[in-house]
C-alpha cells in the first residue's frame, strides 16, 4: 500500500499539468482571436477594497432587497467596459464598449458558441 501513494501523487501531478496546458491553450487561442478580430484586451479583474473582494458580494446583497441589482451591475460595467468573467471553469466575456460590439456583430462565428445565434456562412 506504501508503494501505491507515489504512483498517485505522479498521477496527480500529470493531471494537474494537463489542465493547466489546456487552459493556457486555450487562452491563447483567445488572444490570437481577439487580435485577429481588431478586440481591445479584457480585464480580468473588477477592482475591489476588501479581501476576496468581500466588499462587492456585501455590495450587492445590500441591494438585491432593494432590486437594484442592475443598476449595481451598472457601475461595475461603468468602471470596467470589457470584462473577462471566469465562472465554474468557463469563461465569459462582457462588453459594452461601441468598437468591440461592432467586431462582433460584424463577424461570423462557426462552432458552438456564438454560432447559434448567427448564421453559418453557405
Amino acid at each position: 500500500m506504501a508503494g501505491l501513494w507515489p504512483a498517485v501523487g505522479i498521477l496527480i501531478a500529470a493531471a494537474a499539468c494537463y489542465i493547466h496546458l489546456e487552459s493556457r491553450r486555450a487562452y491563447k487561442a483567445d488572444q490570437a482571436f481577439g487580435h485577429a478580430h481588431n478586440c481591445l484586451p479584457m480585464k480580468n479583474i473588477l477592482p475591489y477594497k476588501w479581501p476576496f473582494a468581500l466588499d462587492i458580494l456585501k455590495r450587492q446583497y445590500d441591494v438585491l432587497p432593494r432590486q437594484q441589482l442592475l443598476a449595481s451591475f451598472t457601475e461595475d460595467i461603468d468602471k470596467m467596459p470589457n470584462m473577462e468573467i471566469h465562472l465554474f471553469g468557463q469563461v465569459g466575456y462582457l462588453t459594452t464598449d461601441p468598437r468591440n460590439l461592432e467586431s462582433m456583430l460584424s463577424t461570423r462565428f462557426e462552432g458552438d458558441f456564438p454560432g447559434q445565434f448567427l448564421p453559418k456562412e453557405s
